[in-house]
């Protein structure tokens, strides 16, 4: 059975995250098996202008939290990428979210910049390791742990069957 994972990131805000997360991190994904939970898709319709400026309307923006909740609950696993002077508040939301829902949590934090009280804020790192997940600061690394996720998951899905 596949995997399902989210990926809880502010990667979609930015030309550069979008080419970061369509070029590196989605391919990782697939290669590994994952079925991808993305909630940046669906939204291309929107302009960069209209999110950036807020000019979503209540409804629109209140529609886009509950597709991103809804796909929070189907996942099984959680990729939130880290990056940046402080954890981006929208991720910080989902870990937390991912994390009281039992959902497993991976890290990836590849910003030279330190952040939180360490690498990141001590809530958002308690959540991730309390979690069985871990913080990684390279691809390699992250692919790494997460080939150990799928395989964890397969041997479960095995005893279960």
């Amino acid at each position: 059975m596949i995997m399902k994972i989210y990926i809880a990131s502010p990667l979609g805000f930015s030309e550069s995250g979008r080419l970061f997360l369509k070029e590196k991190i989605k391919p990782m994904l697939s290669e590994l098996g994952f079925e991808i939970l993305d909630p940046w898709e669906g939204i291309e319709n929107l302009s960069e202008e209209e999110i950036n400026k807020g000019e979503l309307s209540y409804g629109e923006r209140l529609k886009i939290g509950k597709r991103n909740e809804e796909a929070l609950n189907k996942a099984e696993a959680v990729l939130a990428i880290l990056d940046g002077p402080d954890v981006d508040s929208g991720t910080s939301a989902e870990i937390g979210y991912a994390y009281a829902k039992g959902k497993i949590i991976m890290g990836y934090r590849s910003d030279l910049r330190k952040s939180g009280e360490d690498m990141v804020n001590l809530q958002i790192e308690t959540f991730i390791i309390e979690s069985g997940g871990k913080i990684t600061r390279s691809l390699d690394e992250l692919r790494k742990n997460l080939e150990v996720l799928t395989q964890h998951h397969k041997n479960i899905k095995r005893s279960i069957s």
